[in-house]
């Protein structure tokens, strides 16, 4: 009996060694990719000696997912929608100026794409840095593989290209952008107006169609708006591209219920809808492919026109 019960209590001392092992693994496993990818960000960020004359104010600040709010409290849930990794910011100074620089991990290349052309205004002259960016005189935002990068000062300096050429070589490569970009039409878009959309927050900030996710759009069924322009109409394109015909087969009911009280004409593959504003909103459905014509002024062949 008593041999049984020491067998017993050897069983359970092993079970529970071999629990604390495997939780030390775990933690030391977390603790390592963490330490990795803030040493990754670490290493983009210019010495000061590559920008003479500025100098690193304090030590760089470093967030992961669930410290986001902490930086940008009201502002983060736009980037946990596109798939945020990790954060690392440092200041750096000259005299009585000084220069915030950003570097944000998004998951995926289409994310950090995704959040860059989010916040892009396209009337804003684009400039050669990353894979795409853009100047805004007191600031310079560009995004590159799987980065999103923010320079900004509190007074214009020429130091800001500088830094984000510093920035953009040492994270290498340059990433593709997202595969839905390829099914917009060329003619009569407006060049930098694309703006990738995967989730309610976005689409909301595009065009509000109700509260609810109506498109079903994710990072995984992302959506591809642009505006366009033809004479003097300005209006906006969107293309989603769904995984299979039932998916988008229920998308395309619920639009015919939303817009049952305002469509002028409803086919099997096709609904224009005049609002109470007097605009025209064409949506239409292809294969695995909805295309929206939004807020148009003329509703006559307006797909014929893009």
């Amino acid at each position: 009996m008593c041999i049984l019960t020491n067998s017993k209590n050897v069983i359970m001392m092993i079970k529970t060694k071999g629990l604390i092992i495997s939780f030390l693994l775990i933690f030391f496993f977390i603790n390592s990719c963490t330490n990795y990818y803030k040493n990754e960000l670490l290493s983009f960020l210019p010495t000061q000696n590559e920008i003479k004359g500025w100098v690193k104010k304090d030590k760089q600040d470093s967030y992961s997912k669930n410290q986001l709010y902490d930086y940008i409290n009201g502002g983060a849930e736009i980037f946990l929608e596109y798939g945020f990794d990790s954060l690392i910011t440092q200041e750096y100074c000259f005299k009585d100026k000084s220069i915030t620089l950003e570097i944000y991990k998004m998951e995926t290349q289409e994310a950090a794409y995704g959040i860059y052309s989010f916040n892009r205004d396209y009337k804003l002259p684009a400039i050669a840095v990353g894979t795409e960016g853009t100047s805004e005189g007191d600031k310079i935002t560009f995004w590159q593989n799987r980065y999103y990068v923010v320079i900004q000062t509190s007074d214009s300096s020429k130091d800001l290209l500088t830094i984000a050429q510093i920035v953009s070589a040492k994270i290498k490569e340059k990433g593709h952008f997202p595969q839905i970009l390829k099914y917009l039409p060329t003619k009569n878009r407006i060049k930098q107006s694309e703006k990738l959309i995967c989730g309610i927050i976005g689409l909301n900030n595009q065009y509000y169609f109700t509260k609810e996710n109506i498109l079903n759009i994710s990072k995984y069924t992302p959506a591809i708006f642009a505006n366009y322009k033809s004479k003097d109409d300005e209006f906006k394109l969107c293309v989603i591209k769904y995984k299979n015909s039932q998916e988008i087969e229920l998308v395309f009911k619920k639009l015919i219920d939303l817009y049952k009280n305002e469509y002028v004409e409803l086919k099997q593959d096709r609904i224009t809808v005049k609002t109470k504003a007097g605009k025209y909103h064409i949506i239409q459905k292809k294969n695995s492919f909805l295309y929206m014509v939004l807020e148009a002024s003329d509703g006559e062949n307006l797909l014929l026109c893009i």
